[in-house]
């Protein structure tokens, strides 16, 4: 029996949205899911309104996908009740005799997942010294109203630019995490002291984790990922050890940092130097200077690196955007996120005239006292001459990153028209095929697709996405475990996980999957922990490719002034 039946005596499928049987068949995997079983009757939606073919119960591609999760027993993230559930898929009975459905949206299946870092998990002591450090900080500046004079307020403001913006901003994130100029070797130093002074961690922790976060940027091995809510990559990440660790692996990543002794020297004692500037500061002033100078201002210089990381991945979300403009002035220019992603090397944040970075102001001196030189980025984004590349998303997806993914930005401000993005996004899917990336399967996954489910595509490559992510963490999960035996589970995983590629036709990940289960089969640890690794890497760049596509074809609708945003040509 076909799984798209009528309920009439004679089965026809609707012409208007025909599902291939090479997609949906049955006993074929959908999306690394459960089948239905063959007695199970989906419905194809109705748009024909004939007299002819009376009220029937046809379900929309979202429904569709919706009872997959259901049937498999996955719990949708807005449907938490079978009676939810039911009342959700039931339609309404209009008075003209046709049926209704109420709209489920891809984001009540898949929506942003706050993690809890605070219950439910064993606590390290880092973790319970580092929220120490903060607690004390945060309490030792409630005395501020009652220890307040212009001398202790002055020391504040001074301690401010020396450790936020040639500590933090100049010194941790563009010199040492990007390179985006050289120092001499003095006042290099110079500035990555001031740096630790801003009770951020050690220089080789500090740039390990932002270089995970450009690597892995708003993914879920990002290490302050925005996908786990706002106040955890605010700041509730800084407690959770072990997450960041298992996300990226490890301060493996900063070699260039630890071949260097003053960088060891400080990463081992790095704790000693702020109590050493706190006891300095109450010789000097007492308490007051205390106060203002450790509490006042750290607390100042934590919140604003840290809306770095949060705000501007959660609300700034259009490119050149003059929201951004109090992050930028609080931290010296970092909130111009959306340039930094687009050109990460680049010592230059602010690309407009009006875009305050005073970062940049402090290196463009350096450089003309000839203290900085191989500044990266002077004349890189020059909005007159490059628009397509100066906008940030566009240029950020090209370069492989997922950051601030949804701008809303109409197409015009790019500088590109219909022609060029379809021929764009032409050249993107040839190059896939070409690489091995993708295969036929997608194809007919896209022809699946018309105006009465424009978006049926992107929304079956999320739930993929949603589900790859949950298995790759279960596989990660079991072979981190070092008593870890159960070969059985981990091939139970991997045939989900090759189902579900097969069904958009992720050619090479499931290519991977098949080398990964032989491995599996042989009990070879090693050898799965190579194919993880493997995996990992292919699951990445497909999804980055795919966001980069999906991408290319919103512009295009806006270009275009439709509402349909893929169609084949």
């Amino acid at each position: 029996m076909d799984l798209i039946t009528s309920p009439q005596s004679n089965p026809k499928t609707h012409h208007c949205f025909r599902l291939r049987r090479t997609f949906l068949r049955p006993g074929r995997p959908v999306l690394g899911l459960r089948p239905l079983p063959q007695s199970s009757k989906l419905l194809t939606f109705d748009h024909c309104n004939s007299k002819q073919s009376q009220p029937n119960k046809f379900l929309t591609s979202r429904k569709l996908f919706s009872l997959f999760l259901t049937n498999s027993n996955r719990k949708a993230s807005a449907i938490s009740t079978n009676a939810e559930l039911s009342e959700a898929l039931e339609p309404e009975l209009t008075e003209t005799g046709e049926y209704k459905f109420k709209r489920i949206l891809l984001s009540d299946v898949i929506v942003k997942r706050p993690k809890n870092v605070f219950m439910g998990r064993k606590w390290i002591p880092m973790d319970v010294a580092t929220a120490g450090v903060v607690v004390a900080m945060h309490l030792l500046s409630l005395f501020a109203p009652f220890q307040f004079n212009w001398g202790a307020f002055g020391v504040a403001m001074a301690l401010y630019v020396v450790t936020g913006l040639f500590g933090i901003t100049l010194s941790f994130h563009r010199n040492l995490s990007h390179k985006s100029f050289k120092l001499p070797k003095f006042l290099e130093y110079l500035f990555a002291y001031c740096g630790s002074q801003a009770l951020q961690g050690s220089p080789i922790d500090w740039v390990s984790v932002h270089r995970y976060h450009h690597q892995f940027c708003d993914s879920e091995k990002d290490p302050h990922s925005p996908i786990e809510g706002f106040w955890y990559s605010h700041m509730s990440w800084l407690f959770d050890t072990n997450s960041v660790n298992e996300r990226c692996g490890g301060s493996n990543n900063a070699g260039d940092l630890e071949k260097q002794p003053f960088y060891q020297l400080l990463h081992k004692t790095y704790i000693a130097h702020p109590i050493a500037l706190g006891l300095v500061l109450y010789a000097m002033g007492g308490f007051p200077f205390l106060v203002w100078g450790m509490g006042v201002r750290t607390i100042w210089v934590y919140h604003i690196t840290w809306l770095v990381n949060s705000a501007c991945h959660v609300w700034g979300n259009r490119a050149w955007n003059t929201g951004d403009l109090w992050v930028a002035i609080l931290a010296f220019g970092e909130g111009w996120h959306n340039n930094h992603h687009a050109f990460e090397y680049s010592a230059r944040h602010g690309l407009k005239w009006w875009q305050l970075d005073m970062t940049w102001y402090v290196v463009r001196f350096l450089q003309a006292i000839g203290l900085a030189t191989d500044l990266s980025g002077e004349n890189e984004a020059s909005p007159p001459h490059q628009p397509a590349i100066t906008d940030s998303t566009r240029a950020h997806w090209l370069r492989g990153q997922q950051c601030l993914a949804k701008t809303g930005l109409p197409v015009w401000m790019l500088g590109l028209g219909v022609d060029q993005l379809r021929a764009d996004m032409n050249r993107l899917l040839a190059m896939l095929f070409h690489q091995g990336v993708l295969d036929e399967q997608f194809l007919q996954l896209q022809q699946l697709q018309d105006e009465s489910s424009p978006n049926f595509v992107s929304e079956v490559v999320n739930i993929y996405f949603h589900e790859s992510e949950k298995l790759l963490r279960n596989l990660r999960g079991l072979l981190m475990d070092r008593e870890f035996s159960d070969y059985k589970k981990m091939g139970t995983h991997l045939n989900q996980f090759m189902g579900s590629s097969s069904s958009i036709g992720a050619k090479r990940i499931r290519n991977v999957c098949v080398a990964f289960r032989a491995a599996s089969e042989h009990n070879n640890r090693a050898g799965c922990l190579r194919a993880l690794e493997l995996l990992e890497h292919e699951y990445c760049y497909l999804k980055n490719k795919l966001h980069e596509l999906f991408q290319i074809q919103q512009q295009r609708v806006l270009a275009a002034g439709v509402r349909y945003p893929m169609q084949n040509n």
